[in-house]
């Protein structure tokens, strides 16, 4: 059985490594979008579409990156990014149920109990 000290220290390594891993998902996200100008108007209408689904949940996986991260003006601004360009309504509301799961997660986060005595 792990003792107090085993969870709090693995508690810590686990917020450790999933800041690191929003960080690179930050890096990721800003890559593609950089790397993928939106089609000329020339293109088809399914290559237009399939761009705005892409760049949509880019947008918003960005937007709980920053969640994530707790940088809150970040995260808002990119919610209203991706809301506004989403290509369906399913999109918006598929992103705010997800928003709903991990705000309570994110706030209930283990290292809040973590004490200096232990």
């Amino acid at each position: 059985m792990k003792s107090t000290t085993q969870h709090v220290t693995a508690a810590i390594a686990d917020s450790v490594q999933a800041e690191r891993v929003r960080e690179e998902v930050l890096k990721i996200c800003d890559e593609w979008i950089n790397a993928s100008p939106a089609p000329d108007s020339n293109a088809n209408q399914i290559v237009q579409e399939q761009y705005l689904r892409n760049k949509y949940w880019i947008v918003v996986t960005k937007a709980e990156a920053w969640l994530g991260t707790g940088r809150m003006p970040a995260a808002e601004a990119a919610y209203r990014e991706a809301y506004a360009f989403a290509p369906a309504a399913w999109m918006i509301d598929s992103a705010k149920e997800q928003r709903g799961k991990l705000e309570p997660l994110l706030a209930e986060s283990p290292l809040k109990y973590v004490t200096a005595d232990l």
